[in-house]
């Protein structure tokens, strides 16, 4: 991130503090989609100092973390499928890249088993 060394030193935070502190907002609601944003917030501490009127509120979690396996294994199924397009959020796709590689990996393992069993 731009600048993120100098907002790693107290003197750094305490200036970007004092700044969204001073800033003319209206009240805030911001919702934190991914569990890891959320602990993240927590470690820093953020969830204290920022101003009251700025509500920071834990979401459904991204998809990756929270859709069943078995969900993603049917995914991957109709993925195969001719003609058919899935789109899908950030996360879901990385997820879908790793998993056909995961795969990719199982069929060759499976293959030089049987092969070393003829």
């Amino acid at each position: 991130m731009l600048y993120e060394a100098q907002f790693r030193t107290p003197a750094g935070a305490g200036k970007l503090i004092q700044a969204i502190r001073d800033m003319d907002l209206p009240e805030l609601r911001i919702m934190e989609i991914c569990g890891t944003h959320t602990m993240s917030i927590a470690k820093a501490g953020l969830r204290q100092i920022l101003p009251p009127h700025i509500h920071l509120i834990s979401g459904p979690g991204c998809p990756v973390c929270v859709t069943p396996s078995g969900v993603m294994d049917e995914v991957l199924r109709i993925s195969q499928l001719p003609n058919v397009t899935i789109t899908t959020y950030g996360d879901d796709a990385t997820a879908k890249q790793i998993i056909r590689q995961v795969n990719k990996v199982q069929e060759v393992v499976a293959s030089d088993l049987k092969a070393g069993e003829a």
